[in-house]
């Protein structure tokens, strides 16, 4: 039987809540004398379901900690939480993917490889020639195509895409280009006199140089071991590139370089200003000769173009030779003037074929408004009808012959088989300017036609005249009178009346009158004729279809 302290012991336990069973503190002390631990004030943050700090309350001091779990997609974030003393953690991780095959640089399948499920494709690129294959593989998330196209060329005719655009043999067609011809010279009638030539420049090759193909005896040469040179200037008379837009220069070329250089300039404002278009120190087409082909469109679009040969300091066997010298320019349009009935001045055009393939040209015609104000010379057309190999041309002249004055306008229609233009058009643009012919008007006391006069009367003869469209040309002017079928000349020099038919004046036709030439009252009886006429070619001859007259017939009675 227990003792009566052991009772006492537990009752006071009861009493007093003190636990376990047995301790003998007092209430408000240490709760567990067996376990140092546990007492008043202390840490109660381990989660082992015990009052650790005997405050009535258990695992109160315990902080959740935040945690985490699964790989990839699965994974997740959690806490560590205490539940009844026991620490518990609260991540649950994700679903995985079956697969893993996205390229997203994510474990999808959560079995801590990225994208090991995607399966690289093939791919091409590239057009043509330039076509290659790769592969679209999955580096770090991202797509890579590996595929990089081939270079492209230049096209050529085989049969392929050679400059990949998509298109085969593109090129390899025959392609139409119309130039104007502007200036054209071989120097076959030496130098022309319209050119002009400053130093030694000729067309004899005195020295004998050795000048072959694509030169033809004569053409220009200036040569240092024939004769002391310094600066010697070859010139072009003015050109007319208005309506161009592009110009060309193409000429034959030999030049030996000794100590100097030649050079071949430009200028738009009748040689005021040059421009420099072409600058050689050294062998030029020596000792075979070559073609230079220039560029000089700065002078186009102008009125007054000229181009200059300048061959400079050179000495000792230095020598420069030209021919087939060429100025083309690419036309917006044709522009002609001329005058009401009377043919203008030629203008050949020039067809080359500048594709891979021959250029069938059909017949050329001339359409629109004003057709019958523009002729094509069918005996200088050598295009119409024909067909050119690559690289060939053809010319032909076209012509303004205007039917009345004012602005005319037509188009230069030229068919042929170039798959992009299969009608080329030139504009036609012509001025027709009306031609007043000159009025030489005579009168007798102030009459016209016939006039009867009475002996003793004075009779006065006066001459006027209107140069219409003449005005300022130099021209014959005659002054006659007839009598008894003998005629009589009036001079402007003497103001006298001399037996003959010589002209009155020769000189610039202006206007005049009235003058008198004659006044008498002592003409004898019978019939007399006073005559005023114009000669617009003066050369001192009558010359049929240029003489304007008129007459007075003088009855005395």
């Amino acid at each position: 039987m227990p003792g009566i302290k052991s009772i006492l012991a537990s009752v006071q336990e009861i009493i007093l809540g003190c636990e376990p069973v047995g301790c003998t503190t007092t209430a408000g002390n240490d709760c567990n004398d067996n376990n140092g631990n546990i007492k008043p004030n202390a840490s109660d943050t381990n989660c082992n379901g015990i009052d650790d700090n005997c405050n009535g309350q258990v695992d109160e001091g315990y902080v959740a900690a935040t945690t985490t779990c699964g790989v990839g997609a699965c994974s997740a974030a959690g806490q560590l939480t205490c539940q009844s003393g026991t620490v518990v953690n609260t991540c649950s991780p994700g679903t995985p993917a079956a697969t893993d095959t996205t390229c997203d640089g994510i474990d999808d399948n959560c079995n801590g490889q990225v994208d090991e499920g995607y399966v690289a494709t093939t791919t091409t690129c590239g057009v043509g020639v330039c076509a290659s294959t790769g592969v679209q593989q999955c580096t770090n998330g991202q797509l890579i195509n590996t595929c990089t196209p081939y270079a492209p060329t230049a096209e050529v005719c085989d049969g392929l895409d050679n400059n990949c655009d998509g298109q085969i043999d593109e090129e390899c067609a025959p392609v139409i280009t119309v130039s104007k011809i502007l200036l054209s010279e071989d120097f076959a009638n030496g130098i022309p006199n319209t050119w002009l030539v400053n130093g030694k420049w000729g067309t004899d090759n005195s020295c004998g140089k050795n000048i072959d193909s694509p030169m033809i005896s004569p053409y220009a040469i200036v040569d240092s071991s024939c004769t002391t040179t310094g600066i010697d200037e070859l010139i072009i008379p003015s050109l007319d590139t208005g309506s161009c837009n592009v110009a060309q220069l193409t000429f034959s070329n030999q030049y030996h370089q000794n100590s100097g250089n030649v050079e071949v300039d430009i200028s738009n404002d009748a040689g005021a200003t040059w421009m420099n278009s072409l600058y050689m120190a050294a062998d030029d087409g020596y000792p075979a000769a070559n073609w230079e082909n220039i560029d000089i469109s700065n002078i186009a679009d102008t009125k007054d173009a000229k181009i200059k040969f300048k061959y400079a300091d050179n000495t000792g066997d230095g020598y420069w030779a030209l021919d087939n010298i060429r100025v083309t320019c690419q036309p917006t349009q044709l522009e002609f003037t001329s005058q009401d009935q009377m043919p203008s001045q030629v203008q050949t055009i020039m067809i080359t074929n500048t594709g891979s393939e021959s250029l069938s040209i059909n017949a050329i015609g001339i359409e629109g408004a004003d057709t019958s104000d523009f002729i094509i010379d069918s005996g200088n057309d050598t295009c119409s009808n024909k067909t050119l190999l690559p690289s060939e041309s053809c010319t032909l002249d076209v012509v303004f012959l205007p039917t009345s004055g004012g602005t005319k306008s037509a188009n230069l229609s030229i068919p042929s088989n170039d798959p992009n233009t299969p009608i080329f058009t030139v504009p036609l643009a012509g001025t027709g300017t009306v031609i007043v012919n000159p009025k030489p008007t005579v009168k007798v006391n102030g009459l016209t036609g016939s006039v009867n006069v009475k002996k003793g009367k004075k009779v006065i003869v006066t001459f006027e005249l209107d140069p219409g469209s003449y005005e300022n040309k130099n021209t014959d002017w005659w002054v006659l009178k007839k009598n008894l079928n003998k005629w009589k000349y009036y001079s402007a020099e003497t103001l006298q009346w001399s037996r003959g038919s010589s002209s009155y004046y020769q000189g610039p036709l202006v206007k005049q009158g009235p003058v008198m030439v004659f006044s008498s009252s002592s003409m004898p009886i019978g019939k007399h004729k006073f005559y005023f006429g114009v000669d617009t070619n003066m050369n001192g001859v009558r010359d049929p279809g240029e003489y304007y007259y008129d007459a007075v017939t003088v009855n005395v009675r």
